[in-house]
């Protein structure tokens, strides 16, 4: 037998708790959130109604009683017309009927305002990713049953939302975090333009983050490719523009802009599409064999994603197919992948090689960070990769050669 019952989820910082509707069937169940708010104490559980003597007992219990008339109604005329009684076929009426409609709430126009802002601030990266974690959103909501509104954004809805993106679409825990943290920037902006007056629960959802392995070429994989034949013009084309990248740090989206005017002598000037800083990056012979090979430019550039694709091609006629573990995390669900070495090949690779090599060369931390443009190191520091040939060599210089001297 199917029920209606009014329940209070957690209190908000003001100490009030949202009223809650549920209506619940063989098993299955939706809610609806009130948009009412009260104390705990003026809650009178066994009546699931506000008590007595509370500000505005009568218009809310009234409301309340409205709501599971509204559903009583539906499943009448249900009943009278033989019609499917599901709990799906319940709510889709009910949110009819009350004028709710899950792309058109308070909550997803806001979003919609949020997400014509950020294309005019962010980067366009930026504002795919907030594209996505939209998506996920009005997919949790339709899926899980759970009525999205700046009332809901609790700590139940940031328990099931995760549980929503881990067993539901077996994301990885950095990519769930992406998501999160991308909510927690709009949820700022409702907040701080007036929108979200309801919960700041939000503040306490925490961005899953884990450190992963850090994929970039020795100095003889480089060469490898950077030397290898190829019989196909965009084969070379993509060759040479990701060996660009390995030796400037340049990243693609920037690559694709570079024109001869950004080339000054020994330098190229750019602003960057990411974080729109200017950067001044010196080249070196390799990088100006190339902009030789191609009459002082860099050759023209596909899209990413195609990149990607003839890059692990690339790397598999150059012969980088020693084995890498890569182990990452679904929630606790370890999930561990062994491929030969060029399978993990991408544009950005060539960015971590740059910073990794020149590491390794000597060249100061600052220096690297003043060519590719990090400002901080905690940031800078997630690219690098201290490998053996960095710790011997660190080794040798600082203890080997004063260790001899003292004893002397």
């Amino acid at each position: 037998m199917a029920t209606v019952n009014f329940y209070l989820d957690s209190p908000d910082r003001k100490s009030e708790c949202p009223i809650f509707l549920v209506y619940q069937s063989k098993g299955k169940k939706f809610k609806y959130f009130t948009k009412e708010k009260i104390e705990p104490k003026a809650w009178d559980d066994r009546k699931q109604r506000v008590k007595r003597n509370y500000s505005g007992d009568e218009q809310i219990n009234s409301f309340l009683q409205n709501l599971k008339a509204v559903i009583n109604k539906i499943e009448r005329d249900a009943r009278y017309n033989f019609s499917d009684l599901s709990v799906s076929y319940v709510q889709e009426k009910f949110f009819d009927q009350i004028g709710y409609n899950v792309s058109g709430s308070d909550f997803y126009s806001i979003f919609e305002k949020y997400l014509k802002s950020s294309s005019i601030t962010k980067t366009t990266g930026t504002v795919r990713k907030i594209k996505t974690t939209l998506s996920r959103l009005k997919e949790f909501e339709l899926t899980r049953k759970y009525q999205i509104d700046f009332g809901t954004i609790t700590l139940d809805f940031y328990d099931k939302f995760l549980d929503f993106l881990i067993n539901d679409l077996s994301l990885l825990n950095n990519s769930v975090g992406k998501h999160i943290k991308t909510l927690k920037a709009f949820m700022n902006y409702a907040s701080e333009n007036g929108y979200n007056k309801n919960s700041n629960d939000y503040r306490k959802f925490k961005a899953l983050r884990e450190e992963v392995e850090i994929i970039y070429l020795t100095e003889s994989e480089l060469f490898r490719i950077y030397n290898v034949e190829l019989d196909s013009e965009t084969l070379k084309s993509v060759r040479d523009n990701f060996c660009f990248s390995c030796f400037t740090g340049l990243r693609f989206s920037d690559l694709k802009k570079i024109k001869k005017s950004n080339i000054q002598q020994d330098f190229i000037t750019i602003r960057t599409e990411k974080t729109r800083d200017y950067l001044k990056v010196p080249l070196n012979d390799f990088s100006k064999e190339i902009l030789k090979e191609y009459g002082g430019q860099l050759p023209n550039s596909i899209s990413n994603q195609k990149s990607n694709m003839y890059l692990k091609h690339i790397g598999e006629l150059a012969g980088i197919d020693d084995s890498i573990t890569i182990s990452q995390y679904s929630g606790s669900r370890k999930i561990e992948r062994i491929l030969p070495k060029f399978q993990f090949i991408s544009t950005h690779t060539g960015r971590r090689t740059f910073i990794t090599l020149s590491l390794e060369k000597g060249i100061r931390a600052e220096v690297v960070m003043e060519m590719t443009g990090h400002k901080d190191y905690s940031t800078f520091k997630k690219y690098i990769k201290i490998t053996d040939n960095v710790k011997l060599f660190e080794m040798q210089k600082y203890w080997n050669n004063n260790a001899k001297l003292s004893v002397i």
